[in-house]
């Protein structure tokens, strides 16, 4: 969905950790469309986060945005899903697992954790979409066939890379 929301910027407001370049990459999302904005999680940095999302939701160079609120109301989120309805964007917005039995307005609610059972898989339940309930759950390769590619061909560099000093010359 990222790769295909155009060419502007994804704003990622409050990621845990920083964007790897590589990997997305290999997923056909170029970097530098990537614009990561740091706000600490909880208390006053729950406010900003919210902040910023709703203004990056707002900002007409941004096609998406990812936010992750660790506490958010059922009212915010109402107000962030018709921010994205207006300016249409694309808006997710990542919570943490206890937030699973509250309230969205979101029309599609997901759930994703590794795979128990899969090894390197993901396991993806829907929790709320249009339609009839989903009885099984997705499970998608957590390192598409290109992803490995790349990998592999970084480990394989990486130990057969040269290593002298220029003063045996």
């Amino acid at each position: 969905a990222l790769q295909r929301s155009g060419t502007g910027a994804v704003v990622l407001v409050g990621a845990p950790h920083l964007p790897f370049g590589p990997a997305l990459g290999a997923q056909g999302l170029l970097p530098q469309r990537l614009l990561w904005v740091a706000a600490p999680a909880g208390g006053q940095g729950g406010a900003q986060r919210l902040w910023a999302t709703e203004q990056a939701l707002r900002c007409a160079d941004v096609d998406a945005v990812l936010a992750w609120l660790e506490t958010v109301r059922a009212d915010q989120l109402r107000r962030l899903q018709m921010a994205a309805a207006e300016y249409t964007k694309l808006l997710f917005v990542l919570r943490p697992e206890r937030a699973h039995g509250e309230s969205s307005p979101a029309a599609l609610r997901l759930w994703a954790a590794p795979a128990a059972d899969q090894g390197d898989a993901l396991e993806v339940r829907a929790l709320k979409r249009r339609g009839p309930p989903l009885s099984q759950a997705l499970h998608l390769a957590a390192r598409p066939s290109r992803l490995a590619r790349l990998l592999a061909a970084s480990q394989f560099m990486s130990s057969h890379a040269l290593d002298r000093t220029s003063a045996s010359v």
